[in-house]
């Protein structure tokens, strides 16, 4: 669960410029461009921050980014970055670089906020965790769905009873696959960790874990032949709650988180911020509620400045409610469990020939 931060290590002044914190962001793609670049220019504009140092091996990407943060050092490497001693390293590089590059932070005195996956292996994130604990520096994770007013309201309704003893869950999350790629590694499992269940999975299954405890039992099929998946299917137990959760990066359907108590039931939209439904047992009603928390509008981009708001609080010493490393590590042990126990995904499009074929790739990748 998300907890709040104590009194963190004193940043040294060159380290904050005019009393707002140093930024340093690692890794130019496409999480920087479409979230974190715009959230970080609100945040510079309300004095809290100042983005002082960018990396990225890739120069053009590097540019791009650059252009929206003119007074900030450009250089192409993370020990670079490193140098300019921010007193916050953001990253958002591949996943495969994760673990290096917050040990060097962490190491070197700066408190680090990691996009998701913290890293493509538990055992990496163990390490991190245990060093995030000797450093005294914070490690957070970019879980931004727990800042949503909607899942804190379904949270809320779910563990106060308000439809009765949760039993049984439905989710289906995915669509045709749209993320603006830079390259190939993203499909590599040695760079990316794995496919669709390490790309959006972990989000899933982090909300679930947040809504239900802990899990107690799982099942794992996907269509990997070789690559990473784009399609997986997983059966799980939190106690007495079961449920499935199919994620899909071919197909488009509905992406709906539906819960079944035995007073009624919730559902909610895929990334939709402040809207929840309730429908309670035996009523031919639905209420479709809007959730809004404070004075801004609450949406998917908003959650991302208040994750960022949230961090930066924290680093410099306030009380603030972030996500920290080690509470990722229980989806990270269910990912490497599935990976480790996967089985092929029915696919009934399949004649028996390409069945067999199929079942002899999938056994080779495993």
């Amino acid at each position: 669960m998300a907890y709040a931060l104590g009194p963190q290590p004193a940043i040294d002044s060159n380290q904050m410029t005019s009393e707002r914190l140093t930024v340093g962001l690692s890794g130019c793609g496409a999480a920087t461009t479409l979230y974190h670049a715009p959230a970080l220019q609100i945040l510079e504009r309300e004095g809290k921050l100042h983005v002082s140092a960018l990396s990225d091996p890739e120069p053009t990407a590097l540019a791009q980014i650059q252009r929206l943060f003119p007074i900030a050092k450009a250089v192409s490497s993370f020990d670079k970055l490193l140098s300019e001693a921010p007193a916050l390293v953001i990253i958002a590089s591949p996943p495969a670089r994760h673990f290096e590059q917050a040990a060097a932070a962490l190491r070197a005195g700066t408190a680090v906020f990691c996009e998701k996956p913290l890293t493509t292996r538990v055992a990496d994130a163990e390490a991190l965790a245990q060093l995030a604990k000797q450093t005294g520096r914070m490690l957070a994770v970019g879980m931004v769905r727990r800042y949503f007013p909607a899942t804190r309201v379904l949270r809320d309704l779910i563990r106060s009873g308000a439809i009765g003893e949760i039993r049984e869950f439905r989710c289906f999350e995915g669509g045709p696959f749209d993320w603006p790629v830079r390259s190939a590694s993203y499909f590599n499992r040695d760079t990316s960790g794995g496919g669709v269940l390490m790309d959006i999975g972990v989000h899933a299954l982090d909300l679930l874990g947040w809504w239900f405890g802990t899990c107690t039992s799982i099942s794992y099929a996907d269509d990997a032949m070789g690559g990473v998946e784009a399609e997986c299917r997983l059966t799980l137990g939190y106690g007495e709650v079961a449920g499935e959760l199919r994620l899909s990066r071919i197909w488009q359907r509905p992406n709906r988180y539906e819960i079944f108590g035995t007073g009624g039931r919730l559902a909610w939209t895929v990334n939709e911020a402040e809207q929840i439904e309730l429908q309670l047992a035996g009523s031919p009603y639905q209420l479709n509620a809007a959730i809004q928390e404070g004075t801004h509008p609450a949406n998917f981009h908003q959650a991302i400045v208040n994750q960022l708001r949230a961090v930066t609080a924290a680093v410099a010493g306030g009380s603030a409610e972030i996500v920290e490393g080690e509470e990722t590590l229980p989806v990270l042990s269910l990912i490497e469990r599935c990976y480790r126990e996967r089985t092929l995904l029915t696919m009934g499009w399949l004649d028996p020939d390409e069945q067999r074929a199929a079942e002899r790739l999938a056994g080779a990748s495993a």
